[in-house]
């Protein structure tokens, strides 16, 4: 006799990663308008593509790998931009944004853990 236990089904997961996704990618496009920075442009919109994609796939219920994605995604936005904080001391964006990174992938870890288990 085996149970079978559905994982329950959480709406609004996919919110988070999608509105960062937004604003990584829009942060990108700005950084590189004010001032040609290809890399802004480049980190901004990779890290904004990462969490779209994790955003899809929490939505089609694959929330384990949506998570994951989205913690990896955090991680480097926090590393990212905590190491720009450190070198130019500008709370906006970097401190800021480094913040938010540690607090999405804080978020973002223990959501996978809940599914995980």
């Amino acid at each position: 006799m085996s149970l079978n236990i559905e994982k329950p089904q959480f709406t609004g997961e996919a919110h988070l990663p999608y509105t960062l996704a937004l604003i990584t990618a829009l942060g990108g496009v700005v950084g590189y308008m004010k001032s040609r920075s290809v890399m802004s442009l480049l980190g901004g919109c990779g890290v904004g593509v990462a969490y779209a994609i994790a955003g899809l796939s929490i939505d089609k219920n694959e929330a384990e790998r949506g998570h994951a994605v989205a913690f990896c995604a955090s991680a480097a936005l926090a590393a990212m931009m905590g190491r720009r904080y450190k070198k130019t001391r500008a709370l906006v964006p970097a401190g800021l944004l480094a913040g938010v990174g540690v607090a999405a992938a804080a978020y973002h870890g223990a959501k996978y853990r809940q599914w995980t288990q």
